[in-house]
Parts: structure tokens; sequence; C-alpha cells
């Protein structure tokens, strides 16, 4: 990759105020594999309200594995947001694959207090962390005796995170 492109690519991140070019610029980012921008994908991530633009934050974050951004990651599945974005944060979780979030996982998991939908992602991502074949795609037993040409916003939900 082309390391020498990154802080241009920062500084367009904080520069520009397009969503849709910030996204694209998180995707260099992800492509070039380097972590100096997680800071400001976290500061991002924090004041946008942008739905595309936080799913890509939050799941730029894990797969860069910024360990300093679990806590954050982990706010926001407490918070009511998006299906998308949820989804897109426990991706992030479990491809970072921190074995310090298992503990905090199984612990919001088990908080009944939690809404259903967030504690089920943190059972993706718990279930991400844990996959011994990373090479299966996640959520490939969602498929299993499907009918592909159905439907449903949930499976919809899930093949759009993927």
């Amino acid at each position: 990759g082309d390391q020498a492109s990154v802080p241009l690519i920062v500084q367009q991140i904080e520069a520009n105020k397009s969503p849709a070019l910030r996204v694209h610029l998180i995707h260099a980012l992800i492509l070039l594999g380097d972590r100096s921008g997680a800071p400001r994908i976290e500061q991002l991530l924090a004041k946008t309200r942008t739905v595309d633009l936080q799913a890509t934050a939050a799941l730029a974050l894990g797969l860069l594995g910024s360990p300093d951004s679990t806590r954050l990651l982990l706010q926001i599945l407490k918070e009511n947001g998006t299906i998308t974005v949820k989804g897109s944060v426990a991706a992030g979780l479990g491809r970072m694959g921190e074995q310090g979030l298992v503990e905090p996982l199984i612990a919001f998991v088990k908080d009944a207090s939690e809404q259903d939908l967030s504690r089920a992602f943190g059972v993706i991502a718990l279930g991400m962390m844990g996959e011994k074949n990373p090479s299966i795609p996640p959520f490939a037993r969602t498929a299993i005796d499907s009918l592909y040409d159905l439907q449903i916003d949930t499976l919809s939900e899930i093949r759009d995170i993927l």
C-alpha cells in the first residue's frame, strides 16, 4: 500500500464534510491497514449521525484492530441505534478479536435490562470472535435452509452488513 498517502487521507477525512466521501476515505485506510487514522475515525463515529458513515467507521475500527476504541463501540452497541450501525459495531468488535472484550460482552449479553436486539448483536460479536474458521463468512449459517428469493427484512439487513 501507499503508506505515504495516509496523512493526506486522514487530513481529508477531517476537512471534508461529505459523508459519502468520508466513507470512501475510511475504506482507503482499511485497505491500507493503517491504524494511525483510528483516533480520527473514532472521533467521527462519536459525532456523526449519518448511518452509513457510522457503520463504516465502526467496522473500520474493528478491522484496523484499534483496541482503544472498544469502549466507544460497546457504548454504541448499548444505545438506541439503527440495525445497520449495531451490526457494523458487532462485526467490528468480532473482527477485532480482542480477548479482553469477551467478559464485557458476556456480561452485556446476560444483562436483561439491555435491549434484546443489542444483546443479540453482542452474541454475534462473540460468535465472530470465536469462529475457528474465518474463511466461512459470518452469518453463513443463517442461510442454511433459507429461501434466497424470500424478502425478509432481517435477512436483507444481515446481507447488507456483510
